[in-house]
């Protein structure tokens, strides 16, 4: 359990176990941020994050608010597809109680198990293409189970 109980419940709901992990984690970082500077425009807030007792390090989160879209300076959504604890301090800033549709890639959720199940199984899949996917689909197990990074 997390301290953001109704985020990591709704997590719990649309992610596969492997990245509910992986998202629970974030959720759990994000206790350690707190919000040093926050910037409200007509439709765009920045928020400025730092580690609670921590250096100077900085992170900036730019939040539209009519699109409901996120981009943060650490970059992790745009390269593992994961909302990063500094997204989730936007979220319990606003008080949000569950992740928005821009932050769930349909490749995290438990919907796209059942689909490349049913892809799968289609017999007129190449063989070699069925190869590659348990491939990769074994390099991502790896990836995600011992959080090695890139």
């Amino acid at each position: 359990m997390t301290h953001l109980t109704q985020l990591e419940k709704h997590a719990s709901e649309v992610f596969t176990r492997n990245t509910f992990a992986t998202v629970c984690d974030e959720i759990k970082s994000e206790a350690r941020l707190s919000i040093s500077n926050c910037v409200h425009d007509t439709t765009c807030e920045t928020y400025t994050f730092k580690m609670f007792g921590g250096d100077d390090t900085t992170w900036t989160v730019m939040y539209r608010c009519g699109e409901q879209k996120f981009e943060c300076s650490c970059k992790l959504f745009d390269t593992a597809g994961i909302p990063c604890c500094h997204y989730f301090g936007v979220m319990k800033s606003r008080n949000m109680h569950q992740i928005t549709e821009t932050l769930i890639l349909p490749r995290w959720t438990t919907d796209t198990k059942d689909d490349f199940t049913m892809e799968v199984s289609n017999n007129s899949t190449p063989t070699h293409i069925i190869q590659i996917a348990m491939y990769f689909g074994a390099i991502h197990f790896y990836l995600v189970t011992f959080r090695v990074h890139w």
